[in-house]
């Protein structure tokens, strides 16, 4: 048991030391963002378009890293929670599962395939329901077309009979 903890508390400082430094390279990446993006400002105000998408590009790259490492931020942090519940646990000779609002990990790919498939089932129904809603559009102006035309033949057939 005792050695079981010290894993923990080694997985733990672990934990917390990767936060940190990813804390220190988000926070170097945002302030390298904002020097970009003043001189995506300055080179707007020149004018050097070629100049001015290299910059812009960067900016793009950088954004997408700052997202990445928020991302990874967050799951060290989750981590971080796992671990001092995990070592509680065993500090106190506990036997209690984890909450039931935490993922199982082990079936990921899983849970990610049928989130996706809710997410395109919705968006299939969206679409459908738009489409429905295009063609009841469709049949209303084609009938509103087609009783125009019979209006016009009916005139058009009182007219030929006024003249005969």
């Amino acid at each position: 048991m005792s050695e079981e903890i010290a894993d923990v508390r080694n997985a733990l400082i672990e934990a917390v030391t990767s936060q940190k430094l990813i804390k220190e390279k988000l926070d170097k990446s945002k302030g390298e963002l904002e020097t970009w993006r003043k001189r995506l400002a300055i080179t707007q105000k020149t004018g050097a378009d070629d100049v001015e998408k290299e910059v812009t590009d960067r900016i793009r790259s950088l954004e997408l890293l700052i997202a990445e490492l928020e991302a990874d931020l967050m799951s060290q942090g989750d981590l971080e929670k796992q671990l001092k519940a995990t070592l509680s646990r065993l500090e106190h000779n506990v036997n209690i599962p984890p909450p039931p609002s935490m993922p199982d990990f082990d079936d990921g790919e899983e849970t990610l395939q049928r989130l996706e498939g809710k997410i395109f089932e919705k968006e299939a129904l969206a679409e459908l329901s738009a489409k429905d809603d295009e063609r009841k559009f469709e049949r209303e102006s084609k009938s509103l077309s087609l009783d125009a035309e019979l209006e016009a033949l009916k005139k058009a057939m009182k007219q030929k009979k006024e003249k005969s």
